[in-house]
């Protein structure tokens, strides 16, 4: 079985902007702020590559489920690009993310990630 046939590609959309330049400043190692207020080293075994990221998007474009639940949070590689596709497939998905050591192991970096000022309609501002 050809796993390329099987597995839904990401919709040729481009990502949000601010997707990609949270994602850059990640993905180029860039420390973060943590829930202490502090910048953290990220640890650079923990995130899925670019590749995997676009995978798990296009999944969940494909798919374009109501409710999606992530086990695991860390600094929030993983939820970005579920986000970016959720917005883009215009999908009215609730997304959760949970995570027992968001805070003790992983300094609240995907939290603050995820709910930046960057990902607040303008409205809710």
């Amino acid at each position: 079985m050809c796993l390329e046939k099987t597995v839904p590609q990401r919709p040729k959309k481009k990502m949000l902007e601010p997707t990609m330049q949270k994602l850059a400043t990640m993905y180029e190692k860039h420390p973060q702020r943590g829930s202490d207020g502090l910048l953290h080293e990220l640890d650079s075994m923990t995130k899925i590559s670019i590749e995997q990221g676009h995978l798990l998007a296009g999944l969940h474009a494909a798919i374009k489920p109501n409710l999606s639940v992530e086990i695991g949070l860390a600094y929030g590689f993983s939820t970005l690009f579920i986000l970016d596709a959720a917005f883009q497939t215009n999908t009215n998905c609730r997304h959760v993310a949970i995570d027992p050591f968001q805070d003790s192991m992983w300094h609240g970096i995907g939290g603050l990630v995820i709910f930046d000022d960057m990902w607040m309609p303008s409205s809710k501002k």
